[in-house]
């Protein structure tokens, strides 16, 4: 048997990267033979991790340090598991156990800051963090995260600074030119290459009017959903498709790299590019949207599914139902996706109208937000479309949010539309619907009384 229990051991090991799934059947049943040794539960509880059935791979390390006594591997991923979960009191006592076993390991600390940046423990998350870069100062993660610390409590200087360790010696972007690093650019072509998600394309092509101060020739690289929405903007500058294209240019500079090089910090900050809304889609969305003397508020209550942290910022639309109680509201659900489905679901197909299947681009989604007196949102991209058409938001944040919005305050320097609504403790979105509740009662009453419609 202990020979089967090594056969199984040694296959789920050759299986890890080409066939995870039977590499998981494999570990499964080398443990069910007996195999009690470290590597087998740290290998299972990995793959385990990557199909995101945490709640399995937390009970494999839970078993595995059971059976095999104390290992730095399986503690670590038994805190990874636990924060995923979001026990991140847990998930802390599980990496300062394997910190004690690593004293001179930079990962644990790593980790450590990142459970301590997650509940809003910055001061403390920063030095685990600056302990990882002196053992390894090479350490791109926690650079990465000491950024994202810093950009957090507003400090922009540092943050943008650290945050430049996230780019290789080489660009990696598949062209050849080497990075601008801000100086002069003697009317040279330079490409601002695209980044992460659609919300930071939008937040920071705000600096594209900048480089070109600086005399250079600006291209602007976007999704292909962007595509229509950019073609309105009032500066003119090129843009071209990511992916697509095979534009000739002299520099390039990835967009999250221009806050540092234009010397940002919170009183310099650039107003978000500026595009107009034409007149031909804001009649087409009247017509969609149609007349009324209550408000127009525009709903999107979750993000893409796949982002990591979509758990914490997403929240099911039956949380919400209090909201749908005004009867001076008028509700229209920019929502795509799955989540569109929860409609229906909760019976409200007569309360907010979908507009979602009319949503192909993020240019439809700006002239539905041209409509809208007000869209209530939480961290999506449509977010940042709205403050960049100056179309009031309301953005319900976690307890820690993503670090452009801060933290301890009700405003945005990104975003003059924009009103913060957070959550005063860990998980608790009550408080948030709550205030939101009753600032849309006292708004949409005297909205009522005032104007048939804040907007025409």
């Amino acid at each position: 048997m202990e020979k089967d229990a090594y056969f199984h051991n040694r296959q789920g090991q050759s299986l890890m990267a080409t066939r995870p799934r039977e590499a998981i059947s494999h570990f499964a049943s080398a443990i069910e033979l007996g195999y009690n040794q470290p590597d087998c539960y740290c290998n299972l509880s990995v793959l385990l991790i990557d199909l995101k059935q945490f709640e399995d791979a937390l009970s494999i390390c839970t078993l595995g340090l059971q059976l095999c006594g104390e290992s730095a591997p399986v503690l670590g991923n038994q805190g990874v598991a636990l924060s995923r979960l979001g026990l991140l009191e847990e998930a802390l006592a599980a990496f300062q156990r394997q910190a004690s076993l690593l004293k001179s390991a930079e990962r644990p600390w790593v980790n450590l800051g990142i459970v301590l940046l997650g509940l809003g423990r910055l001061e403390e998350a920063k030095h685990h963090f600056k302990k990882a870069i002196q053992l390894n100062p090479n350490d791109r993660e926690a650079h990465g995260h000491l950024s994202l610390a810093f950009l957090l409590e507003g400090n922009y200087r540092a943050g943008f600074r650290e945050y430049e360790m996230r780019l290789p010696v080489k660009p990696e972007s598949g062209f050849p030119q080497p990075f601008w690093q801000g100086e002069a650019l003697q009317n040279k072509r330079i490409l601002l290459t695209a980044e992460q998600g659609i919300g930071d394309v939008i937040q920071f092509a705000r600096y594209a009017p900048l480089v070109r101060e600086r005399g250079g020739q600006v291209i602007l690289e976007i999704p292909r959903t962007l595509a229509r929405l950019f073609a309105w903007n009032t500066d003119q500058f090129e843009t071209v498709i990511a992916g697509q294209h095979k534009t000739s240019f002299d520099l390039q500079c990835p967009l999250l790299s221009l806050p540092l090089r234009c010397r940002t910090d919170e009183g310099n900050i650039p107003p978000p590019q500026e595009i107009k809304v034409p007149e031909e889609m804001k009649r087409r969305w009247a017509g969609v949207v149609g007349e009324t003397v209550c408000m127009r508020v525009a709903l999107v209550w979750a993000g893409n599914p796949l982002h990591a942290k979509d758990a914490n910022r997403s929240i099911p639309l039956a949380r919400l139902a209090q909201l749908f109680e005004h009867a001076n509201v008028r509700w229209f659900s920019l929502q795509v996706g799955e989540p569109a489905s929860q409609i229906a679901a909760n019976g409200w197909s007569d309360r907010i109208l979908d507009v979602s299947p009319l949503l192909n681009d993020y240019a439809e989604t700006a002239g539905a937000l041209s409509k809208m007196d007000l869209l209530i949102t939480v961290d999506t991209s449509v977010a940042h479309l709205a403050g960049m058409l100056h179309v009031p938001v309301w953005l319900l944040l976690p307890f820690v949010p993503d670090w452009r919005w801060l933290l301890k305050r009700a405003d945005s320097p990104w975003y003059p539309s924009m009103r913060l609504f957070r959550q005063p403790a860990r998980r608790d979105w009550q408080s948030v619907i709550n205030e939101v509740a009753a600032e849309l009662a006292t708004i949409s009453t005297e909205n009522l009384e005032r104007t048939p419609s804040l907007i025409g």
